[in-house]
């Protein structure tokens, strides 16, 4: 599940799952919806990425893997959809992500984010010993 929060003049989205790879797989799926403003205008992926992700605690992980969300749109024209953790190594993570092609996507619909900014960013548990976390994009 995941939510996008009022923040002053970033992007604020709050996901929550119930285990820390479930967090970082709806954090993908988030990221996509929220890129195209809603759900139904998802095309059929087009291409799988391989993502490695590497940092010294859960909350650099998050960064980082919003990040490298961020340059395979930004870079590559690859707009994540979903993801599936393959390796949990602690210190580094390993995605298969499928994206869609940036000319399968309209571009009308899509949100210019510049950054993805280590300010507000956040990972821990709820009271219901779920996983959270909070990232701010900067649009």
């Amino acid at each position: 599940m995941w939510r996008s929060e009022d923040h002053t003049a970033d992007a604020c989205l709050y996901v929550e799952a119930e285990s820390w790879l479930a967090l970082l797989e709806e954090a993908v799926r988030a990221f996509g919806v929220w890129m195209l403003a809603d759900d139904t205008a998802r095309p059929e992926p087009s291409t799988e990425l391989d993502l490695r992700i590497e940092g010294a605690e859960p909350t650099e992980l998050w960064v980082r893997l919003w990040r490298a969300l961020h340059r395979s749109w930004v870079v590559e024209g690859l707009l994540p959809t979903s993801a599936r953790v393959v390796a949990d190594e602690g210190a580094a993570l390993e995605l298969r992500v499928s994206t869609c092609a940036a000319g399968s996507v309209d571009m009308s619909r899509i949100a210019d984010v510049k950054a993805v900014t280590w300010h507000g960013a956040e990972v821990g548990r709820t009271d219901s010993d779920h996983w959270y976390g909070r990232i701010i994009l900067d649009i």
